[in-house]
């Protein structure tokens, strides 16, 4: 039947431009939405059918002063539109957060998505390959679990359990958020220092799961026990604040 032709086409299309566009709204914003298929099969229609109809009459009618007999009904359509995306956007899990990813694995995904668009057999096996292996070691890359501002007047640290802890909550909101975006965390909530780690009035302290013990002072930035490990902190020594 013609209906059922319709939404297969719509549904294909729809799944075809989510698989095409997610790798780069993971890059750029670092959110998946999971149910833009289902809202398309919704809003497409409401589209094609009802709004872009009227808006047409609307056009026809406005050299005699009479568009309002298609732009009221075209109202009604985008407010239909509107609904749509609004009860999609508030089910849970619409959309999910993930850790940024590197700009190769963009451009490994992007040139396999490409080999499997343009050639057939054997070359868009290859180009799934490619595509299958970048997202696996974009998996493994390891992320810094403590990123300092360029002043050194805010710090995170992200624990091995996913919480993240900032030196304040109050100061650089924009440069905190951009941090959670990168870590996957824009959903979390960030705790102060002062909840979980150790502060007095000459800094703060913090064990890291790998043995690293560092250390904070009010005027500067992390300073580390041991060699420096992967994550940045200052290069100062600071052994006795640690124990």
């Amino acid at each position: 039947p013609k209906p059922v032709r319709y939404l297969k086409d719509v549904f294909n299309s729809s799944l075809i431009a989510s698989l095409a566009t997610t790798p780069f709204a993971a890059f750029h914003f670092n959110r998946i939405a999971l149910y833009g298929i289902g809202s398309n099969l919704l809003a497409i229609p409401i589209t094609v059918f009802w709004i872009m109809p009227f808006g047409i009459l609307s056009l026809c009618l406005m050299p005699f002063g009479m568009e309002f007999i298609g732009l009221i009904p075209m109202g009604w359509g985008i407010e239909g539109l509107l609904w749509v995306a609004r009860t999609t956007a508030e089910i849970p899990f619409a959309q999910i957060s993930v850790p940024a990813i590197e700009t190769e694995t963009l451009i490994f995904i992007t040139f396999g998505g490409l080999l499997i668009c343009i050639y057939r057999g054997y070359i868009r096996r290859i180009g799934l390959s490619i595509i299958t292996l970048s997202m696996i070691i974009s998996s493994f890359t390891q992320r810094p679990d403590i990123l300092i501002n360029q002043n050194g007047k805010l710090s995170a640290i992200r624990n091995e359990n996913g919480q993240t802890y900032v030196s304040d909550l109050r100061y650089a909101s924009y440069t905190r958020k951009s941090w959670l975006r990168n870590w996957g965390e824009e959903d979390s909530q960030a705790y102060a220092f002062k909840t979980e780690i150790p502060c007095d009035t000459t800094g703060c302290r913090y064990n890291h799961h790998t043995g690293y013990c560092l250390w904070s002072g009010r005027s500067s930035g992390w300073s580390q026990s041991r060699p420096p490990p992967r994550w940045p902190v200052a290069s100062q020594n600071s052994r006795s604040r640690c124990r």
